[in-house]
């Protein structure tokens, strides 16, 4: 018994371990330059808008309104979407935010003033699937007053670069 115990406890801490260090990878590749950001919480409606999404049978990129094709078209398993609504419950925590505060060139902006600091980010925590090769991300920019845009959206690794796959929701001001 205390085996099987000593399993779990490594393969779940071994699971959060590997979800941090692709995380940090994720964010470095993300940007060449300095990024500035600010913490920003998820709504459970937000929440609510990708579970429904991503209870869909198949899962294609909103913003091309050409027809479906197995390029920008995802099927979850039963478990990813499962896995996606558990984690997508913990962005509404205030502790998944602190994700970003070691990653060199990401600076956090507390008092944001749009006139010295342009644009800032918000990033929720990438939840990772299919071995990591897969994340669904929310991500935005706010540059100031009516310029701005964000959404959530699928990555997928291609080639050790991560690049922008499916486009889930998105915003525009």
């Amino acid at each position: 018994m205390k085996q099987i115990i000593s399993l779990f406890f490594i393969l779940f801490l071994g699971t959060g371990y590997a979800q941090d260090v692709q995380t940090t990878e994720f964010f470095m590749q993300y940007s060449k330059r300095k990024v500035h950001y600010a913490k920003l919480m998820q709504s459970n409606e937000e929440i609510g808008k990708i579970k429904t999404i991503i209870q869909e049978k198949e899962i294609t990129n909103r913003l091309n309104n050409t027809a479906a094709d197995s390029n920008n078209t995802i099927i979850l398993t039963v478990e990813e979407k499962e896995y996606l609504k558990n984690e997508l419950d913990k962005l509404a925590l205030p502790e998944s935010y602190n994700f970003l505060d070691n990653i060199p060139k990401y600076k956090l902006v507390k008092n944001f003033d749009s006139k010295t600091t342009k644009p800032v980010e918000w990033f929720s925590k990438p939840i990772f699937i299919r071995n990591n090769t897969l994340c669904l991300i929310y991500k935005a920019t706010y540059c100031g007053p009516l310029s701005g845009m964000g959404g959530w959206e699928f990555y997928r690794l291609v080639n050790e670069k991560w690049e922008n796959w499916i486009s889930l929701t998105m915003w525009f001001s």
